[in-house]
């Protein structure tokens, strides 16, 4: 769902989807979420998102090492730095990559709605610690740079 789509939910057609009624969705919704509909929507329809994270929009994609800033880099390779703050870290094994894509989902439908965090300006990271040969499995962790909501 994009922004747009956030802000033309219409609740009691998806209530009617769902075979309840608009009240007791909202009900049902508010108890799951810990808030209000109409506020979870507020917190989803943000101006501030980082614009990697927009819906649609293209993915800025890069490998990387940590390094220490006495490390002496090639000239043909960038820097970017990776200021220090709170990270979410979702650990997965299983098929890849369905296993690592399965996690961003649950990231977006179940951890953060449900918590007091949300993204915060900085690089998505995904580390892999193990891997088949054919890299048919994987065991990963997805970094994601969080801070109170």
């Amino acid at each position: 769902m994009g922004q747009q789509d956030f802000v033309d939910l219409d609740v009691a057609a998806l209530a009617t989807g769902l075979g309840t009624t608009e009240y007791h969705l909202r009900r049902m919704f508010s108890s799951l979420a810990g808030m209000p509909l109409p506020e979870y929507v507020r917190c989803q329809v943000s101006a501030d998102v980082d614009p990697d994270y927009a819906e649609g929009s293209e993915l800025t994609y890069l490998h990387g090492v940590a390094v220490t800033e006495a490390a002496d880099i090639p000239a043909d390779l960038d820097v970017i730095e990776v200021p220090a703050g709170t990270w979410a870290v979702f650990r997965t094994e299983g098929g890849y990559p369905a296993a690592l894509q399965s996690v961003w989902a649950a990231t977006a439908t179940d951890r953060f709605p449900s918590n007091p965090w949300r993204l915060r300006p900085g690089p998505s990271l995904v580390s892999i610690l193990d891997r088949t040969e054919d890299f048919s499995t994987a065991t990963c962790e997805l970094w994601l740079p969080v801070e109170r909501a």
